[in-house]
């Protein structure tokens, strides 16, 4: 029974194999006549080679306009700095408080604060001239001072954490003299003024930058100008990561200044940070040199027999050079044939030209060498 099923089986395969061929060149034959041949001639081409005529066939793809290896990144200038400022505040020439039984003569003064952001310490200074008693200093509502004021204790430091951005409340009030009712407790200020410490901080600036070819080389150039040159900072100069300076800056060192830079250290997209950690500096005319590998322009040689190069001269046969391009569009290039320099400008999807008087016998060579970027889809030469 296994066996008879087993035989059975192969024979409808056979005939589902006969029945399938059949089918496909019934559906050859009754196509139109048009699209039979360009589905016959599709194997063919599969399996087409090189005609004899062309004696060269080449697919360069997209071609760049490099005409230097040598590219100049101008970064212009930055301004760092780490410093400290002071800026004064004359709130009053003279004030006086005073208290008894009788009158409680208190003052309140007002002044702006800006860029608390950045204050380190704001400081009340002021002379007393004279004075008896004890003084309660508010700000914004809070005591910050209370007890008798002398001239050894002035300044007097303001709470950062009871400033605010913008308007501020400074109250002063003398003490009562309690018992002693006919005496006044009294402050008498001269030259009250606000004193706020800020830091002024820019510590570093990056420069972002792609490179789309192998870089041979590279020097990083610039100048350092010192606005504080009593200050003595620290410049760090990273690249990717890697870090090409950490050192003191010389102040008294005015030429430009180099470094250079291990092409290893390059990435498609880069980074170039600079950074003070103190002092004042000027930056100037940073730029970046970079030399890449030569570029390879598409260069390719064929070969023209003696009995080709005599047909080619005594005008027997032409050589003609073909190439097509995907689109339209400007294209421009010098093409260069053994010693010959034509000019390619063309806005078509192909350029032909007959090249007969540019070749010689034996190996030749072509070269193109592109003004704009494009792409070439393909690149023939063949006589006829």
């Amino acid at each position: 029974m296994k066996k008879g099923i087993i035989r059975s089986s192969g024979v409808e395969i056979s005939i589902f194999v006969m029945l399938l061929a059949l089918f496909i060149i019934m559906y050859v034959i009754l196509i139109p006549p048009e699209e039979r041949e360009e589905l016959l001639s599709t194997f063919e081409e599969a399996e087409e080679k090189v005609p004899e005529n062309v004696l060269l066939l080449e697919y360069p793809g997209t071609i760049y306009p490099y005409k230097t290896n040598i590219e100049k990144k101008d970064f212009g200038s930055i301004h760092l700095f780490s410093k400290d400022e002071k800026i004064h505040k004359v709130l009053v020439k003279s004030l006086t408080v005073s208290k008894n039984i009788l009158k409680d003569n208190y003052k309140v003064l007002y002044f702006d604060l800006k860029n608390k952001r950045i204050t380190k310490k704001v400081e009340l200074l002021g002379l007393v001239t004279e004075h008896r008693g004890k003084i309660t200093i508010k700000l914004n509502g809070n005591v910050i001072f209370n007890g008798e004021l002398t001239q050894d204790k002035m300044p007097i430091e303001l709470p950062l954490q009871h400033l605010v951005s913008g308007k501020n409340k400074l109250e002063f009030y003398a003490s009562s003299p309690g018992y002693k009712v006919f005496l006044t407790n009294y402050y008498i200020f001269e030259d009250l003024s606000i004193l706020q410490h800020i830091s002024m901080v820019k510590k570093a600036h990056s420069f972002k930058f792609s490179t789309d070819r192998d870089v041979r080389k590279a020097i990083l150039r610039y100048y350092i100008n010192c606005n504080t040159p009593e200050i003595k900072g620290n410049l760090e100069i990273k690249f990717n990561d890697h870090v090409l300076l950490s050192d003191r800056i010389f102040c008294d060192y005015t030429l430009r200044r180099e470094i250079g830079i291990d092409k290893d250290y390059f990435e498609e997209e880069n980074i170039l940070i600079f950074k003070v950690d103190k002092g004042d500096y000027n930056i100037d005319k940073i730029e970046l040199l970079i030399e890449y590998e030569k570029t390879g322009y598409p260069k390719y040689s064929f070969e023209i027999g003696k009995e080709l190069y005599d047909e080619i001269k005594s005008g027997k046969k032409d050589l003609e050079l073909l190439i097509n391009f995907p689109s339209v569009g400007e294209k421009e290039a010098e093409i260069f044939i053994q010693d010959s320099k034509i000019h390619m400008l063309t806005t078509r999807k192909s350029y032909s030209i007959d090249i007969s008087e540019y070749i010689d016998e034996g190996t030749n060579f072509i070269e193109i060498i592109p003004k704009n970027e494009f792409d070439i889809t393909s690149l023939k030469i063949h006589y006829y």
